[in-house]
């Protein structure tokens, strides 16, 4: 991986999408096979859905050829999109996972660092304010929801990355009702 990291190159960012500009899965892969076969790497990429959660899983697998390997996984939620039937969103999120995969395996930018805009601008005795937990009104509503729809608490939990429910962000919890929503929709469709 050294001699791969001396070689490689961030991909163009040549494709507009949701403010911000990233370089297509195809092109990054332009750029990352011939190097890494070059150094006896191979590039294994697979998917895994929980359609019961509607989250999708890829799985980024660099394979040495003296039996040595690296695997990291990423995961999504995926939802139908205007204009999209469920499997072309499911396969938007899959390449958009692989995408994010294999840059973070080989360590390129594939897309614009837009977490820090305005950084500059924010003074050094400002800081941000830390993100407010849920209350204990939403925390019932999550635990009703999550009951309703019978949905695994730590997978959940694992999937928001909190330690436990109570340790959900406003922002985490929105995303969440939002999630179980549409899935006991869903079950009563």
């Amino acid at each position: 991986m050294v001699e791969v990291t001396k070689q490689v190159r961030d991909a163009y960012k040549e494709k507009e999408g949701y403010g911000y500009q990233y370089a297509p899965l195809d092109q990054v892969l332009k750029i990352v096979r011939p190097i890494l076969a070059k150094n006896g790497i191979s590039l294994i990429q697979s998917e895994r859905h929980d359609t019961e959660n509607q989250i999708v899983t890829v799985e980024t697998l660099l394979l040495h050829k003296s039996g040595e390997w690296i695997i990291s996984e990423v995961s999504a939620p995926f939802e139908r999109l205007k204009n999209m039937n469920v499997y072309q969103a499911a396969g938007s999120a899959i390449t958009y996972l692989r995408r994010y995969g294999v840059s973070a395996a080989v360590g390129i930018a594939s897309d614009e660092d837009t977490d820090a805009q305005g950084e500059a601008e924010q003074s050094a005795q400002t800081q941000a304010p830390k993100p407010k937990k849920i209350t204990k009104e939403q925390l019932r509503e999550l635990n009703r929801l999550i009951d309703e729809t019978g949905t695994d608490v730590e997978k959940f939990c694992q999937f928001f990355q909190v330690e436990s429910l109570k340790d959900m962000t406003q922002e985490a919890y929105q995303r969440a009702v939002a999630m179980l929503e549409k899935k006991m929709q869903k079950e009563t469709q």
